[in-house]
């Protein structure tokens, strides 16, 4: 089997506030050595399962220099590099030549409640035809459009929650409970790896057998709606060929299909992005 890992950060065991996952924080290094210890303890469960060749996506941030990658097994192959110029984003690498995927570290949809560092990129909302969705849903949609299923996700317990809906019967570790934003009550960083490990491995063994997971799936037009903390931000979003302006602060754009729709997202997203960093 071929399986793809895309890996985020705000969802690992013991992680609640920002500091610990921005570079140059002098708590990040602690939190990127158990972002690498879940992810080495994912692909470990991969391997004992009889899976052949294993991608792993630094999917954080900037989409480098999270993961300490000497730390991963030498049998990996790595998507890193810098997450503008990724065309499919967190999911960069992902084709129909992958069996499944896995969610590693992720967090719940911005606006949810009793959740830990909950948010959509940098917006307010995201919506597709009508559904409300979060990075966890979007990768799991692109790897959808692929014929590729979502078998197991971990991250805090709203994100579990979120993934269960999205994806009947997948695996999940939930490895912390949501307090408040910054608040959490945390499975100890091992036992968080132990159970990753266990529940990774029973994914892919139970992918084996009748009871597969089916990809997500969103089969004709699609419609993106994107709502911005600014109204500078929609204006630049505005200038994406094919964007209608529905308010202030909000875009929608109408597609073919769920990956076309995301290249007009990564253009709308990124032209907001520069207002901030001009």
């Amino acid at each position: 089997m071929k399986i793809f890992v895309c890996a985020d950060m705000e969802g690992i065991a013991a992680v609640s506030t920002s500091q610990q996952v921005s570079s140059g924080s002098p708590q990040f290094e602690w939190a990127r050595r158990q972002f690498t210890a879940e992810v080495a303890s994912a692909v470990k469960g991969l391997t004992e399962a009889g899976s052949q060749e294993i991608w792993v996506a630094d999917s954080h941030g900037d989409c480098y220099g999270n993961l300490i990658l000497e730390e991963l097994p030498p049998e990996v192959k790595l998507v890193t590099g810098q997450h503008c110029l990724r065309p499919l984003g967190q999911m960069e690498g992902m084709d129909s030549s992958f069996d499944a995927a896995i969610l590693i570290g992720f967090h719940a949809q911005a606006g949810t409640r009793d959740a830990v560092q909950d948010h959509t990129f940098h917006l307010l909302s995201l919506k597709v035809n009508g559904r409300g969705m979060g990075e966890l849903g979007l990768c799991a949609a692109l790897a959808g459009a692929f014929e590729v299923p979502v078998i197991f996700v971990s991250g805090d317990e709203a994100a579990v929650r979120e993934a269960k809906t999205m994806i009947p019967g997948v695996q999940t570790v939930a490895v912390k409970k949501g307090i408040g934003n910054a608040v959490a009550l945390s499975l100890h960083p091992q036992a968080a790896c132990s159970r990753i490990y266990e529940k990774v491995k029973k994914a892919v063994e139970g992918g084996k057998g009748k009871k597969r997971v089916r990809p997500v799936r969103f089969p004709g037009k699609v419609e993106m709606e994107i709502q911005f903390y600014s109204t500078t931000d929609g204006d630049l979003a505005e200038l994406v060929p094919g964007t209608r302006r529905l308010d202030a602060r909000t875009v929608s754009y109408r597609a073919k299909d769920i990956r076309e729709a995301y290249r007009a997202f990564r253009a709308a997203t990124l032209l907001a992005a520069y207002s901030h960093y001009r």
